[in-house]
């Protein structure tokens, strides 16, 4: 079973907060991926980790943000009030 899965869209979240009464301020898209991730799976150590760490981390951030400015990040932050 993936570990990250979304189980809303950003329109259904907002639409289920604000039918129970609150009011949705902000919604952001975040997609972070580990930049280690790689250098782990690899088993790399020392200087090689430390490269292909510093690769990962400069490549996935435009990535990240078109995914983000696409509405398919891989988390949804929502923030909300309850309306008075």
């Amino acid at each position: 079973m993936p570990e990250h899965v979304n189980y809303f869209t950003e329109h259904g979240l907002t639409a289920l907060l604000e039918r129970n009464g609150l009011q949705v301020l902000k919604v952001e898209q975040i997609t972070r991926v580990p930049f280690n991730a790689l250098s782990r799976r690899l088993g790399l150590r020392g200087k090689p980790a430390g490269l292909a760490n510093a690769l990962v981390r400069l490549a996935q951030q435009p990535f990240a943000r078109l995914i983000n400015a696409l509405g398919l990040g891989i988390y949804i932050n929502l923030y909300a009030i309850k309306k008075s």
